[in-house]
């Protein structure tokens, strides 16, 4: 009888341990970085599509959007030395928009769900004091004038979420490349000019970011080389 109860006992804890190991494993997150072409070299963001910043039910949508990041081969975080927004509009109100950097750099911290599902965390980092900033003008020929509505975005972290996929070669892209799917919430902002009515509270945490971009490898001249985000288990 003793045997029979050790026996079961054994069973049991043996049962216990690999559910807690199974369960460890569901739960694990893979380390990610970048396979770049070259060792030295950069990642060139380009926009597919439009993208959009919404706060409060008030759209700010961009219809061109590149940037530009040094990076190296193994490169965990994805850091931004130029970004720019151009041909934006307000469609709400039909005015016309601007984003300005204003030499802050968006980054990205790469994490893997999988050994193939990959995603992105992103932050927005400011020289101190500094900010990025979302102008509405009144008329959709922007002007000097002062603004209708503006926003000043400070320095953020932990935003979620960019899915990243890998994509194959295709019509003029001759190498390996990463599809970002960025969908961006808790953005927070201050109204820096504008009213109440118009341009929604002072302040707010519950911004949105929405587009889809295509990332390249690139070389120092610009030229395509080719990326994959890989885990580095």
């Amino acid at each position: 009888m003793m045997r029979m109860l050790r026996a079961v006992g054994l069973a049991l804890l043996a049962i216990l341990v690999l559910g807690a190991m199974a369960a460890a494993g569901a739960s694990a997150e893979f380390n990610a970085e970048i396979d770049l072409g070259v060792e030295k070299g950069g990642v060139l963001g380009q926009l597919d599509g439009t993208v959009t910043f919404t706060r409060q039910g008030r759209g700010v949508t961009c219809t061109e959007a590149e940037f530009l990041a040094d990076a190296e081969d193994g490169d965990t975080e994805i850091t931004t030395k130029e970004a720019e927004f151009a041909e934006c509009e307000a469609p709400a109100i039909k005015g016309a928009a601007t984003v300005k950097m204003n030499k802050c750099h968006l980054y990205f911290n790469l994490t893997a769900d999988s050994e193939d599902a990959f995603t992105a965390l992103a932050g927005l980092k400011c020289p101190e004091g500094g900010s990025a900033t979302i102008a509405v003008f009144s008329s959709s020929a922007e002007n000097h004038n002062t603004p209708l509505c503006e926003y000043a975005l400070p320095e953020q972290e932990n935003l979620t979420t960019i899915g990243l996929s890998n994509l194959g070669p295709e019509g003029n892209t001759k190498k390996d490349w990463v599809r970002a799917h960025v969908n961006l919430g808790k953005i927070a902002s201050t109204r820096t000019v504008g009213s109440l009515l118009a341009c929604g509270s002072l302040n707010d945490e519950e911004g949105t970011l929405e587009g889809t971009f295509k990332l390249k490898g690139v070389n120092s001249s610009k030229e395509d080389v080719g990326l994959k985000v890989i885990t580095d288990i």
